[in-house]
């Protein structure tokens, strides 16, 4: 397993690699993995087992991937893992239901995953985001009338799989958001392997 960045807390070591973050506090005898990772607070998820970087600031750790940034409080009231923050750079865009952008972008789907970044306008929402190739020609819908709060902004996932699960070729995208039926916010993105 490719491991990229260790961190040392005392007797206890974390460290960072291609199968998510390690944690030994018996000098490596046994291991704790920290598998899939959920933000309870906001529902988001890292998509992503690699990470490249682990840091310990007092009993919070710290790990960094190419989906986000992540930590978890580890002591004896709170062991490693039980509870995630994920904390991602992006650009609100409010109420504005015409407003939508992609991250990253451009995007290499072999390593990682696009997020559409969109608005219900504060209010719940029927919501279908597609995908269309150069040519205008739709090749991926990525959900169709999913119900989705107005509470908050929400950020959809595109893999760079077509409807045929096939990878998509490089080049320009576009994607369209529309809800309830309404005006849609279009967008593009780049795709490079």
């Amino acid at each position: 397993m490719k491991t990229y960045d260790f961190a040392f807390k005392d007797s206890i070591v974390y460290v960072a690699t291609d199968e998510g973050v390690f944690r030994s506090a018996d000098g490596g005898s046994s291991w704790i993995q920290s598998g899939t990772i959920i933000d309870r607070t906001t529902g988001q998820r890292i998509t992503t087992k690699r990470f490249f970087s682990v840091g310990v600031v007092d009993d919070t750790v710290y790990c960094g991937s190419a989906d986000g940034l992540v930590k978890t409080v580890d002591n004896a009231a709170n062991p490693f893992g039980q509870t995630w923050q994920i904390l991602r750079a992006y650009r609100p865009v409010g109420n504005n239901t015409s407003s939508t952008y992609i991250y990253p972008n451009p995007f290499s789907p072999k390593q990682e995953q696009a997020r559409v970044h969109y608005s219900t306008g504060g209010k719940n929402a029927s919501v279908t985001v597609e995908v269309f190739d150069f040519g205008m020609n739709r090749i991926r819908t990525i959900i169709k009338d999913a119900a989705r709060s107005g509470a908050s902004e929400h950020d959809e996932l595109w893999d760079g799989l077509d409807d045929t699960k096939r990878l998509v070729a490089n080049g320009v995208y576009f994607y369209r958001v529309t809800l309830d039926n309404g005006e849609p916010a279009w967008g593009k993105v780049m795709v490079l392997q």
